[in-house]
């Protein structure tokens, strides 16, 4: 668990009485249909709450612990980890999500919750996100960036002399990744994940030391946008042989 500090020392608790809940009626094999990158936005919808929330505790949240040892509290969460050491930290640029300012936030798992780094005004936010990706053009329009924040001394200390202990974090990184798209797919939601990151800029702005934590990537999601585009190829079925 963090135990990280912020700007906020009141972050904004989600509310989880929504109904029905918006991830029970999809089918996994609808989801996998629908599972796709999106990079076409709609930056004029905002990412309603009720999703939004969902889709942060379905992918990064608490489901369940364990009291393994005195003082030691084991995690149960939706991806596989590693050890199951969950070294990463998520951080959040909201740029439109009902409910919120633009801004940095850091999310809380421990408490589901995002705690306030910055407000940031629209317009920089957006700026902000052709800048952590690189300079990429459709992440501005997105309604959040999820930037994972990597805790190398979380692996490091258990595996501080395996050949594959870094290769191991960057598998984290696509297990999380893999659960926010399937999530985004059934709560109709656009999704995307990029590792062309401008880590510095972003550590910069976090306040990390890009040593002991550094950025590795981001996941993105949004309303997508209406009609066809250059970004969004559309796939048709594959015809298969009887």
């Amino acid at each position: 668990r963090s135990s990280r500090g912020s700007a906020s020392t009141h972050p904004h608790l989600f509310q989880e009485n929504h109904k029905p809940d918006p991830l029970a009626s999809s089918s996994l094999a609808e989801v996998l249909e629908a599972r796709k990158t999106t990079r076409h936005f709609d930056p004029h919808t905002k990412v309603p709450i009720a999703s939004f929330e969902r889709l942060v505790r379905a992918t990064f949240g608490m489901l369940g612990e364990t009291r393994l040892f005195p003082g030691i509290v084991g995690i149960k969460k939706s991806s596989p980890s590693g050890g199951g050491l969950h070294p990463h930290e998520i951080y959040v640029l909201l740029m439109a999500v009902e409910g919120f300012k633009p801004g940095l936030y850091h999310y809380r798992p421990e408490r589901h919750g995002l705690e306030l780094l910055r407000h940031v005004e629209l317009h920089n936010a957006r700026g902000l996100a052709n800048e952590f990706t690189s300079g990429q053009v459709y992440p501005r329009n997105a309604g959040a960036l999820f930037i994972f924040a990597t805790r190398f001394y979380r692996n490091h200390w258990k595996y501080r002399k395996h050949p594959r202990a870094f290769m191991v974090l960057g598998m984290d990184i696509a297990h999380l990744s893999q659960t926010f798209y399937l999530a985004c797919a059934a709560l109709r939601l656009g999704a995307f994940f990029t590792a062309a990151v401008n880590h510095h800029n972003i550590e910069k702005a976090l306040g990390l030391d890009g040593y002991s934590e550094g950025v590795l990537g981001i996941c993105g999601c949004g309303i997508p946008g209406a009609g066809p585009n250059y970004l969004d190829p559309v796939f048709e079925p594959i015809a298969t042989e009887k």
